[in-house]
């Protein structure tokens, strides 16, 4: 091989490293090697914060009749303070907001980093900590990247179906990613032990090709996306760059095929293109800003909100759109 491939491949690869390393978020630390990825013992404790300012994780907010309590779930890097706009906005409807740092690994800042089994068995702790606090029989989870991920994960692999009553997600990896498309999926793929460790287990076992899934979302695509009896809001947008499956030429969602939930009831499951529902205009990268931007924020309400004989996304104010007409589809 000419010694020009080789640099020029070398390259590639050097790019593609600081490209994985901003992705998971430059600040964080490097974990330490010798800690398992899928060992409970390497994750941080689960974290209710109080954020300022925000009335999330009161314990001694009353549950509303006909309301649920909410928990936020944030993405791989990112922590609670994501979904801050949020809580105040469901909060001005009377409902009580719960969000939870999980995944956290040593040496890391942020959360989220952690192996996604893992962290959907703090998921489930979290569950269990607001249903304890409020006596709520179910929870609504609102779930951001990989948090929309985990929402399936505790649903249909650990049995917490009973639990839940609506899930609203927003750019979910629920088949992983293949980030575009892009060079980057093809360096974790040759060198997965190395990336696994440098970058983080999460979003080593998220990212796939067409052919290599990772176990952690293989097994978890075994299981059908929707729940009995749960209602589903899951909003995507073209513009994401992040959570893809740029292989499913088949699929009416094409790239976005990843972020949508396949099956359920009639009107139990809305999948919502938040460009065409509400002219999603995002706030740096359009995946990152998902959480806080402020269509999305209003599309997280009516997601909490709906009745199943609401499909039509209603944006409110901040949309600048009360609604779209060809910006959803009914499952």
């Amino acid at each position: 091989m000419k010694k020009s491939t080789l640099f020029s491949r070398a390259a590639r690869y050097t790019l593609a490293a600081s490209t994985a390393l901003l992705m998971a978020g430059s600040a964080a630390g490097t974990a330490n090697a010798q800690e398992s990825s899928g060992s409970s013992s390497a994750l941080k404790p689960l974290d209710f914060p109080a954020i300022a300012g925000s009335p999330v994780n009161d314990t001694t907010c009353q549950v509303k009749e006909g309301q649920s309590p909410v928990l936020f779930l944030h993405g791989t890097g990112a922590d609670a303070n994501h979904f801050k706009d949020a809580y105040q906005v469901l909060a001005a409807e009377g409902y009580c907001t719960f969000t939870v740092n999980y995944g956290g690994a040593p040496g890391r800042i942020a959360y989220g980093w952690a192996d996604l089994d893992a962290s959907a068995q703090q998921v489930a702790e979290a569950v269990d900590h607001v249903k304890d606090v409020t006596g709520a029989p179910k929870v609504t989870l609102v779930g951001h990247s990989q948090g929309g991920t985990l929402t399936k994960k505790y649903i249909q692999q650990l049995g917490g179906a009973g639990n839940v009553d609506r899930v609203v997600s927003l750019g979910a990896t629920y088949r992983g990613t293949d980030v575009n498309g892009g060079i980057l999926r093809e360096v974790f793929d040759t060198w997965p032990a190395f990336w696994d460790t440098l970058v983080s287990p999460a979003s080593f076992q998220q990212v796939r090709s067409q052919g290599v899934v990772k176990p952690q979302i293989s097994e978890l695509m075994e299981h059908p996306d929707a729940a009995p009896g749960i209602v589903y809001t899951a909003v995507y947008t073209p513009k994401d760059t992040t959570a893809t499956s740029t292989f499913a030429t088949d699929s009416p969602y094409g790239k976005n095929d990843t972020s949508v939930v396949h099956g359920g009831e009639p009107g139990y499951v809305v999948n919502v293109n938040a460009d065409e529902a509400c002219g999603y205009a995002p706030i740096g990268r359009a995946h990152d800003s998902l959480p806080w931007n402020p269509v999305t924020v209003q599309l997280i309400k009516w997601g909490v909100q709906r009745d199943i004989s609401e499909t039509t996304p209603q944006c409110g104010a901040a949309g600048g759109a009360s609604s779209g007409s060809s910006s959803s589809s009914v499952r």
